[in-house]
């Protein structure tokens, strides 16, 4: 028992180490992506952190079983090359005790992880969808304006600009072109506002103390007007329809009542991170076996491209079972499958365990 927490103990401090950095380079990208969208005007600056909290629900699962094969990795490498691990083998504990060592923790980290991945990643991307859903509805020519910079209103029939916004959204010194059959409209302001019809919920922008001059190009005629207050009606849709999930949104129970062949890719895709964990754990312990003679990170470079393979296969199968072009029974399985028959590979060769006759004979004749 001791030595096993002592071995939890190392890949649980090399796991923290690990998650930390790649969390963090997880999130500089989408901070860098939702910042994007916010310049473009499709987000508010103010739902940035809450949209950051949210997708980053999705990203643990990606993140949380690299992590932990990297910690486990690293952790039994740095033991062998102390040689510590050459004493534990010479107290007689073997591979198989140092797995046995790991197993609680595999096991409950598995078990987080599918709950990430089952439960709380799809209810982060429902509420991170009907944020951006929310602001595309309320989103009209007067929302993602950026001050001194030129907008493009909704379907391109115009443009808005706008001098400066105060933190209440008012906003100074109002430059708006609109297009229309009847020709075209120009309309200057000092101050400008969003409101709301409580009897419609139409948006409008309310302009104050300003000029509005109509007219066709070509045409010598144009009418001027001067106001104090105009409103113009938004285009921002007001329907209440209710938001069309993408797949990574959708409830769990309602993949596995569903029989759809996209469903039931998504469903696979969930399942497998916590089976993504156990057989990465089971890899690693073998793969962390090195020596003062092999490089330090050789056996680290193998490892890193046995997963790259791995999932890129997993993702891949997704793909074709999303298009049908797999049968569901083997959907993402066969990949795993594949992973459990090289584990057990690497284990009977790490294991010293006989040749098996055929491979003998094989030999033998060559």
């Amino acid at each position: 028992m001791i030595i096993d927490r002592y071995l939890a103990r190392q890949v649980t401090q090399s796991l923290i180490g690990v998650s930390v950095v790649l969390i963090l380079i997880f999130m500089s990208g989408q901070l860098v992506s939702l910042f994007g969208k916010v310049a473009s005007g499709t987000l508010h600056a103010n739902t940035v952190l809450i949209l950051l909290g949210l997708n980053s629900f999705t990203d643990l699962v990606f993140v949380l079983p690299l992590s932990f094969y990297l910690a486990i990795l690293l952790a039994l490498t740095r033991l062998h090359r102390d040689n510590e691990m050459v004493v534990l083998m010479a107290c007689g504990v073997g591979q198989l005790q140092v797995l046995r060592g790991l197993f609680v923790l595999m096991i409950v980290f598995a078990s987080l992880v599918g709950l990430i991945s089952l439960k709380l990643a799809p209810w982060a991307e429902t509420r991170a969808q009907e944020i951006i859903k929310g602001v595309g509805e309320s989103s009209s020519e007067q929302q993602g304006v950026i001050p001194g910079r030129f907008k493009e209103l909704a379907r391109g029939v115009g443009v808005i600009y706008v001098e400066k916004i105060d933190g209440d959204g008012r906003m100074h010194n109002i430059f708006l072109e609109r297009e229309n059959p009847e020709g075209q409209t120009l309309i200057r302001a000092e101050r400008a506002y969003a409101e709301v019809d409580k009897k419609s919920g139409q948006r409008f922008m309310i302009l104050e103390n300003g000029h509005r001059y109509s007219g066709k190009p070509g045409v010598n005629y144009f009418s001027s007007i001067s106001f104090e207050k105009h409103g113009i009606r938004m285009t921002a849709s007001t329907s209440n329809k209710p938001i069309q999930l993408r797949y990574m949104a959708i409830p769990t129970s309602t993949l596995w009542a569903s029989d759809s062949d996209p469903y039931t890719s998504e469903l696979e895709w969930r399942i497998s991170a916590p089976i993504i964990c156990i057989l990465l754990a089971v890899l690693a312990v073998p793969l962390s076996r090195t020596s003062d003679r092999q490089g330090r990170y050789g056996k680290l470079a193998i490892a890193l491209l046995l997963y790259i393979i791995y999932t890129n296969l997993l993702n891949l199968s997704r793909a074709w079972l999303t298009k049908s072009e797999i049968d569901p029974r083997i959907g993402l399985w066969w990949v795993h499958a594949l992973v459990v028959v090289f584990a057990l590979i690497l284990w009977w060769r790490q294991l010293g365990l006989p040749v098996p006759r055929w491979r003998r004979v094989k030999g033998h004749s060559g």
